[in-house]
């Protein structure tokens, strides 16, 4: 018997070839967008993979409010980690953004340069591609911060700024009133030094294997192994409903607040009603009505428990999007705040001060000692050593840009030179902040200083410091006699009281 379909097939294809061919093409075209997606995919992982080695991002970063210690990076080191300096400034610039500089990376977290040319100058920058696209702007222009102005070299992305987030609470960034941008050395220097944030990534030594070892090192390594009697946390969780109860507390938004009593809780539960308004934890950004929302509104919950009247849990309800979270692994302090000394957990080369008293001396009298030889750079770019001075009398001060006392005591420093001949006094000063040599040349020349300002390297300036006992304070004078013994050292500067001091020692000498 004949197949029927031998004459049937035929006739649909051919009756219906229109059908059959678009069912053909859309088949194709499904495959050949599945392939591609799949080909991107792969390539993508390769490139995200290969990034990481390099551009050695880091493997994760923290801020503290001051400069980490030399003991305390010692400590965090010990626990398998590499500590990156990765400093950074905030300045607002003319056209009503923020920049965050950078010094341009060279270890971690290095720079991808897109277009132009790196700085190479103290008025030169590289800013984010995506910023400069945001505000029209591209290489040649010129930033403006006040009296300042920074000429765009380069066109950048930064491998730890994929978007552009400035805080951490950010739901949304924003690429037009936030920029990054990349300096010299030299000019990062130059910026406010007080507005400095001490920013650190950290690298492993030895990547964690698995994703519990992974958790291990970057909760338990850095807080509850450090010497406290307590551990130190903050989950995501509880980071969040700190916001919204920061959020509360300030807003002058119109909010619903209301407060219920369930048994072993309190609930909080907070209303936003703003269909011209998107919040952001106390960030209110107004925009047009998005068309595509049809209730703007978000209700944050957060559960108080009675037993120590801490929130443990959250709930966000938003058109586009529900989420919660349990802070369950706090521990309230058990020690009591009464059982805890904190002399017990200072450094071991913490050096107390009560206010009121002068710093100690240090620990060894340097004073009738031979003063340690030293070579060290002018402002000229001569090379100054103490061996090759032939004045009778050297008053050498420790100073450091920034510091008020030594600024103040400037006059009193030119004074002596006019007044003694050069054969009987040489006045020096000697940068121990680890300026850069543009920073000092700016600051003779902005004081007015007429005596030898000297700078170095900073392995340099750490031998001269350790050599002559002087720990970090600054202004300290150290007054040397024909001899090249230390007659007398000053420790700070009282206008008036030290330098009838420094000029009585001076003439008892010549």
């Amino acid at each position: 018997m004949k197949n029927p379909l031998r004459k049937r097939l035929p006739r649909e294809l051919k009756g219906e070839l229109g059908k059959y061919l678009i069912v053909f093409i859309l088949m194709v075209a499904s495959i050949g967008f599945v392939s591609g997606f799949l080909v991107a995919d792969n390539s993508m992982l390769i490139a995200y993979n290969e990034g990481f080695e390099k551009y050695n991002i880091e493997d994760g970063n923290f801020r503290t409010a001051e400069q980490v210690h030399k003991t305390q990076r010692e400590e965090i080191e010990v626990l398998g980690v590499k500590l990156y300096d990765n400093y950074y400034v905030e300045e607002p610039l003319d056209n009503g953004s923020t920049m965050r500089f950078f010094k341009n990376r060279q270890q971690v977290d290095k720079v991808c340069l897109m277009k132009g040319e790196l700085p190479a100058g103290t008025g030169e920058i590289a800013i984010d591609r995506m910023y400069a696209d945001n505000n029209n702007l591209s290489v040649g222009d010129t930033l403006r911060s006040g009296k300042r102005t920074w000429k765009i070299t380069g066109l950048v992305a930064l491998s730890d700024y994929s978007c552009l987030f400035q805080n951490n609470n950010d739901s949304m960034f924003d690429s037009v009133k936030f920029g990054i941008g990349v300096v010299t050395s030299e000019a990062f220097e130059s910026l406010d030094s007080p507005l400095v944030k001490y920013c650190y990534a950290w690298k492993y030594n030895d990547e964690p294997t698995t994703e519990k070892e992974e958790k291990e090192v970057r909760i338990d390594d850095f807080t509850q192994k450090s010497p406290l009697p307590f551990r130190v946390i903050m989950p995501q969780a509880f980071g969040c409903m700190k916001s919204i109860l920061e959020y509360v507390l300030n807003t002058q938004d119109s909010i619903v607040l209301s407060l219920k009593d369930e048994g072993k809780d309190y609930l909080m539960e907070l209303s936003i009603h703003t269909p011209y308004q998107v919040e952001f934890f106390g960030k209110a950004c107004y925009m047009p009505q998005n068309p595509y929302i049809y209730d703007p509104t978000s209700i944050y919950k957060i559960w108080i428990s009675k037993e120590n009247d801490m929130p443990y849990r959250y709930r966000r309800e938003m058109q586009h999007s529900i989420s919660e979270g349990i802070c369950s692994d706090f521990v309230y302090n058990p020690s009591g705040k009464g059982k805890i000394v904190a002399e017990d957990y200072y450094p071991a080369d913490y050096v107390r001060r009560i206010k009121g008293e002068k710093s100690q001396k240090a620990t060894v009298d340097m004073t009738g000692k031979k003063a340690p030889d030293w070579t060290l750079t002018d402002m000229k770019g001569q090379k100054v050593s103490l061996s090759g001075i032939k004045s009778k009398v050297i008053l050498l001060q420790f100073t450091g840009i920034g510091c008020g006392p030594c600024k103040i005591s400037i006059p009193f420093l030119n004074s002596l030179r006019k007044e003694y001949a050069v054969n009987e006094l040489e006045v020096l000063a000697v940068e121990t902040w680890g300026r850069s040599k543009s920073s000092c040349e700016a600051y003779v020349k902005n004081q007015g200083i007429e005596y030898s300002f000297l700078t170095a390297d900073k392995n340099t300036i750490a031998k001269l410091i350790n050599d002559y006992q002087a720990g970090s304070g600054v202004p300290q004078f150290y007054l040397i006699g024909k001899d090249r013994t230390i007659i007398a050292k000053f420790q700070g500067y009282a206008e008036k009281t030290t330098d009838a001091e420094i000029e009585k020692k001076i003439k008892a000498n010549l």
